[in-house]
């Protein structure tokens, strides 16, 4: 599905690397469903594409994502959190995971966290 968005085979590998690659498919029909455009759609895509990799090169399973991982993961990046809204592409991919049976529910774990992704504030 994520064929959809990507033409270069470069790009669709990057994106379905690492432990949550497998859900990318997924992500993006619940993407379609929910009325993204495809600009934003690529984008948060992207965005799922460098979590997961980030979870593969500390080796993290989707099982084990918490808030603090996440938090670790838009630390790293905190510049471009403030340059391009990571931390709220991060929120739409969450929030658009919730319910859906081919992505990992650890994504979302953790809620009662102060942080501000996992609890869906802004800071």
């Amino acid at each position: 599905m994520i064929e959809a968005f990507f033409r270069k085979k470069s790009r669709i590998a990057s994106i379905k690397f690492g432990p949550l690659g497998k859900f990318a498919d997924g992500l993006a029909e619940k993407l379609v469903r929910n009325g993204y455009s495809t600009n934003m759609s690529q984008v948060i895509l992207t965005r799922f594409g460098e979590l997961s990799y980030y979870l593969h090169s500390r080796g993290v399973a989707p099982g084990m994502v918490n808030s603090s991982t996440i938090d670790d993961f838009l630390s790293e990046r905190q510049s471009l959190i403030t340059i391009n809204g990571m931390e709220n592409q991060l929120r739409h991919i969450v929030e658009i995971s919730r319910g859906h049976e081919g992505l990992p529910s650890g994504l979302y774990s953790r809620p009662e966290s102060s942080s501000a992704f996992a609890t869906g504030r802004n800071p």
